[in-house]
């Protein structure tokens, strides 16, 4: 396996030394402050605008970063996105669908809206969070699920699974544990995302080889702030994923960049 450059990876580049190069002008011409603003205005308005349109509330910007580690314009759009790239890779009924790992409601809130006649659970370990979606959403059943299983959802309650930047974050052992409890209460498909081939950068080059030949790698990279330390960054190739989580479900497809405007790569699974 190789590590390749591809035309999103030099765009991404590109576009993080044009981010750099104006970071520096406001720094050296004292408008950060003015910047910033502007930024921030805009970017609650073109929230407020796509709330209206499709009936939803933006959640606090806070929860928002702790989410997707900033605060963007198309938060709400991206949640819509998303939705459609899962339910179109996900075979089979939808009839009763769980969101593990929900955060504030992205994704649940448009997928409840696609499938209205489906029952929508979404579960998430952010007691704060779920709070607020209990809150302000209508039409899915949010529930705290723990750091560790099992959940409270008895065994074959979903046709679908679909877990967002869940197993992006997960050590192995706890993984395994999840994928187990996954395999549990589904008696259909998942839609599970992973960090693909344009992340595997961030590696630290050292360990490249080592993570190449074992498939899994686990990186401390800092905290995030309202989630558990063991929140951090996990990277592992197809093979990988083919063989260790192919001992728990049937791997029908590994699609690259296929989830989030291509940020994440998609493994879908059948339960035996």
């Amino acid at each position: 396996m190789k590590l390749m450059v591809s035309h999103h990876d030099i765009v991404f580049h590109t576009v993080s030394i044009v981010r750099r190069a104006f970071a520096s002008f406001k720094y050296r011409t004292g408008t950060e402050a003015f910047f910033d603003y502007a930024r921030d205005s805009y970017v609650k308005q073109r929230q407020l605008f796509e709330a209206r349109r499709w009936g939803v509330t933006p959640p606090p910007r806070h929860l928002q970063e702790r989410i997707v580690a900033g605060y963007f314009p198309r938060y709400i759009a991206s949640g819509r996105q998303i939705a459609k790239e899962i339910l179109s890779l996900a075979p089979g009924t939808k009839q009763s669908v769980l969101d593990f790992g929900c955060g504030s409601g992205r994704v649940a809130v448009p997928v409840s809206k696609f499938l209205p006649n489906s029952s929508i659970c979404a579960t998430d370990i952010d007691p704060e969070a779920i709070d607020w979606c209990r809150n302000h959403i209508a039409g899915v059943e949010f529930d705290v699920n723990s750091h560790n299983p099992p959940t409270r959802y008895p065994s074959g309650s979903f046709d679908l699974i679909y877990a967002v930047s869940v197993f992006t974050h997960l050590p192995e052992k706890m993984q395994r544990e999840w994928l187990e409890e996954l395999r549990r209460i589904c008696c259909g498909y998942l839609v599970l995302s992973i960090h693909g081939q344009r992340h595997h950068k961030h590696i630290p080059p050292a360990v490249v080889p080592e993570f190449l030949k074992r498939g899994f790698y686990y990186l401390r990279s800092g905290t995030t702030d309202g989630l558990p330390d063991f929140y951090q960054s996990t990277f592992q190739t197809h093979d990988y994923i083919r063989s260790e989580w192919g001992k728990f479900f049937d791997i029908m497809e590994i699609k690259e960049r296929a989830i989030g405007w291509g940020n994440h790569d998609a493994v879908v699974c059948k339960v035996r």
